[in-house]
C-alpha cells in the first residue's frame, strides 16, 4: 500500500507540473540504484527526492538528455552529473531513497527534499535552490550563494550553519531558536 501511495506521488508530481505539448517529446526513463547516504549533484534542473521503501530514479527529459546523463554509485554515494562536454539538461529528476544524511547541490537547479525523519542532515549548497521538508534533530548547512529554505522542517535541537553567508529561510516549527554559528572562526 505504501508503495502504492509513493508511486501514485511520483507520477502525480511529474505529469501535474509537466504542459501537454512537452509529455509528447519527453522520454522517462527509470533507473534501480543501491542504498546511498550522500547524494552528489551538478545539474540545473528540478530535482524531487523523496523519502520511500525504494531507491529508484526517474529521470525526465528529451532523448538527448537521457543519453548526456551520468549516474554514479560508489561508496555510499550516489552522484547524478551530466557527461562531460554535455549541456543538454533533463526536465526533471525523482529520486526515491529509503533513507540519505547528506546532499551536495552544485548548479542552480531546484532540490525538493521530502520526508526526512532522521537526527541529523549535512547541506552543502554552494548555489542552487534547496527546499527541505520532514524531522530532524539537527542541520549542518553550508550555503555559499544557495538559498536553503527550512521553513518546512521540525526540530527541538539546534541547527548550525557553518558559513557566514548562509542564505536561508528558518524552520517555522522548531521547538527551539535557531543556533547559527560560524565553524571557520
Amino acid at each position: 500500500m505504501r508503495n502504492l501511495i509513493i508511486t501514485t506521488i511520483t507520477v502525480l508530481a511529474l505529469t501535474l507540473t509537466t504542459s501537454i505539448q512537452a509529455q509528447e517529446t519527453d522520454v522517462l526513463m527509470n533507473y534501480q540504484i543501491s542504498p546511498f547516504t550522500e547524494l552528489q549533484s551538478e545539474l540545473n534542473t528540478e530535482i524531487i527526492i523523496i523519502k520511500s521503501t525504494r531507491n529508484n530514479i526517474l529521470v525526465q527529459g528529451s532523448e538527448e538528455s537521457q543519453r548526456e546523463i551520468e549516474i554514479i554509485e560508489e561508496d555510499g554515494r550516489l552522484a547524478v552529473f551530466l557527461k562531460d562536454g554535455s549541456n543538454e539538461q533533463p526536465k526533471r529528476i525523482v529520486i526515491e531513497t529509503t533513507g540519505f544524511n547528506s546532499l551536495v547541490s552544485g548548479g542552480t537547479g531546484n532540490y525538493f527534499v521530502l520526508g526526512l525523519e532522521q537526527e541529523s542532515f549535512n547541506l552543502l549548497n554552494p548555489s542552487a535552490n534547496v527546499l527541505l521538508s520532514g524531522t530532524l534533530e539537527s542541520i549542518y548547512l553550508s550555503s555559499e550563494n544557495g538559498h536553503s529554505d527550512l521553513s518546512s522542517i521540525y526540530t527541538e535541537k539546534e541547527w548550525i550553519s557553518i558559513s557566514e553567508s548562509a542564505s536561508y529561510i528558518e524552520s517555522k516549527y522548531s521547538g527551539k531558536n535557531l543556533f547559527a554559528r560560524n565553524l571557520n572562526k
